[in-house]
């Protein structure tokens, strides 16, 4: 589709030869007028994919602060002996714990989506059940993590 009417008002269209404004309203009026995204069901697929991202970019945000105690460890044993009480502290806790799940489900989602991209549990019932498996493994591994932390 052509969309020069869009950014030069008075082009024709070619396949109806109305006024391009005239020509999107048309189309427009089949289209909802109000999208209520909270209504919408996304399959486990779908949501699979979007934690997917969301892990990675929790993995690009953590990252300095991980480099940042791992430079202040290695610097002195004074700095690992302030290193080790930034890390016991409870909010650096919770941290750890969302760094642990992204880590784990974006290793666990990046694994199944190779197997994907080599055709492999591509059918829909199989996709849906790898990606079910895969959300439990990082929440598993997430809850170990968690627990070796009390």
């Amino acid at each position: 589709m052509n969309l020069n009417g869009l950014f030069f008002p008075g082009v024709r269209c070619a396949k109806s030869g109305l006024l391009w404004e005239k020509h999107i309203m048309s189309v427009g009026n089949r289209r909802p007028v109000f999208l209520n995204l909270l209504q919408i069901r996304f399959p486990v697929t779908a949501i699979l994919s979007i934690l997917h991202r969301v892990a990675g970019v929790l993995l690009v945000l953590i990252l300095p602060f991980c480099l940042y105690l791992f430079d202040l460890s290695l610097s002195s044993a004074d700095g690992y002996v302030q290193a080790i009480s930034i890390v016991n502290q409870m909010p650096v806790k919770l941290l750890s714990i969302v760094f642990i799940w992204s880590l784990a489900h974006h290793l666990f989602a990046g694994i199944r989506f190779l197997f994907l991209d080599l055709d492999i549990g591509i059918s829909k019932q199989t996709a849906q059940v790898s990606a079910i498996v895969s959300a439990v493994a990082a929440i598993a591994v997430t809850l170990v993590f968690a627990w070796s932390l009390r």
